[in-house]
């Protein structure tokens, strides 16, 4: 198959999974950028793919949307078309080992992208493109509105309720803070506030146990399928904390304010360039319990104040962090990655355009099956035997060996 050159930048946006927050940003590039081609693929699924090299003329720009994914497929791409590596957050040099190999790096605060430039990643090659919220989904809901979910989620009328959203798998070196979340609650608790925390997202269940050790009422999701669903829970919370002593956003600190609910967040990734002043959320020191439990029992002492921050801060996400403002910043980005490709790769051009049709129907298929087996782990998590055993029976020589067996009439 020939492939054309296109008008439009095509661009293949690689998120780690189908299922969590990368690729709720990819489809937000996608939805607002009609003046590019774009296609997504999780990563998940393109190290199945054999020999992917071969599709590298279908696209002018290679997106990953995490560096662990740039790290494992980078170098597929890599002198052939552009590649852009996304850098949320450094926890480790790990994260930054596919910087080299990029034409240009994405992240999404400018305390990282100063940061990043400390570490020595090269300035013409970083561009910041900050992360939005769709506000048709995430905004404040009526009073009306938030006593029926509650009562649904049978949730105490008088109840202050603290939420956290977020997966156990993204804790890694306990970035998330949740000792800091937990002590606290607890210290809340000590005062005999009625705090009740709404806990989203999977993996949790160890703290869930320790919030009922404590005599906390807890509302747990381990993971909400539907986007105006998720959203609505937002309307549960009267406060959300975010403890995290590193984070790229974090996004939910968006779609908490979005939805009018009052943040009570470290100065991690975004929060500095979102929450400009106080009116609109209060950043808090880390490592610091006391500060949340203090700053919450304010909120709940003075209602007008809650309700003012609220409003606050959903109309500074509306005016400038909507995915329609946002999302477009990927142009100038891919715009810089042709630009450095080009110059360091001049010989690209002469490169052949013949390869194999893209595999999308099976790409679908493959999304869908892996997002249909992390519901059914969200509730039953796998064991770690069967961690493994997935992990070499997907692996990308497992799948050309079935796909071989499948052209020579060979039952798997």
């Amino acid at each position: 198959m020939k492939v054309e050159r296109a008008q439009k930048p095509r661009v293949l946006l690689v998120p780690d999974v189908p299922y969590w927050i990368c690729s709720t940003i990819a489809r937000a590039y996608v939805r607002h950028n009609p003046q590019l081609d774009m296609r997504i693929c999780s990563g998940r699924v393109l190290r199945r793919i054999p020999e992917v090299t071969a599709y590298a003329g279908h696209f002018d720009v290679v997106h990953f949307l995490t560096p662990h994914d740039a790290n494992k497929s980078q170098a597929d791409f890599r002198g052939r078309v552009a590649t852009v590596s996304t850098i949320h957050h450094v926890q480790d040099g790990s994260n930054l080992d596919s910087v080299a190999g990029a034409d240009s790096v994405m992240t999404g605060s400018t305390q990282w992208q100063g940061r990043l430039e400390e570490a020595g990643v090269p300035a013409e090659k970083l561009v910041v493109v900050p992360y939005g919220v769709d506000t048709s989904i995430f905004y404040s809901r009526s009073p009306e509105e938030r006593k029926r979910l509650r009562q649904e989620n049978q949730i105490e009328a008088h109840a202050f309720v603290v939420g956290f959203v977020g997966k156990r798998s993204s804790d890694a070196h306990g970035r998330k803070g949740t000792d800091v979340f937990l002590r606290g609650i607890e210290r809340l608790a000590q005062q005999e506030f009625p705090v009740h925390v709404v806990l989203i997202g999977p993996g949790w269940e160890a703290v869930a146990r320790e919030l009922a050790d404590q005599g906390v009422g807890c509302t747990r999701k381990p993971f909400v399928t539907d986007e105006r669903e998720f959203a609505a829970t937002y309307a549960l919370m009267d406060a959300y904390w975010c403890t995290s002593t590193i984070e790229g956003g974090p996004v939910p600190v968006l779609e908490a304010m979005a939805s009018g609910v009052c943040v009570l967040a470290t100065q991690v990734g975004m929060v500095p360039d979102v929450m400009n002043s106080d009116a609109v959320g209060r950043m808090l020191p880390f490592n610091d319990a006391e500060a949340f439990a203090r700053e919450t029992a304010a909120l709940q002492e003075n209602p007008t104040r809650q309700q003012a921050m609220g409003a606050a801060a959903a109309q500074r996400i509306r005016e400038y962090f909507d995915w329609s403002h946002t999302a477009t910043g990927v142009r100038p980005l891919y715009e810089t990655a042709q630009r450095n490709f080009c110059a360091a790769h001049p010989e690209a051009a002469e490169l052949p355009t013949e390869c194999p049709p893209w595999p999308a129907e099976w790409i679908a298929r493959e999304e869908a099956r892996l997002t249909k087996r992390f519901l059914q782990d969200a509730h039953h998590p796998p064991s770690a035997f069967m961690r493994q055993l997935r992990k070499v029976t997907e692996s990308r020589w497992a799948t050309a060996w079935l796909r071989s067996g499948a052209r020579r009439g060979i039952a798997p």
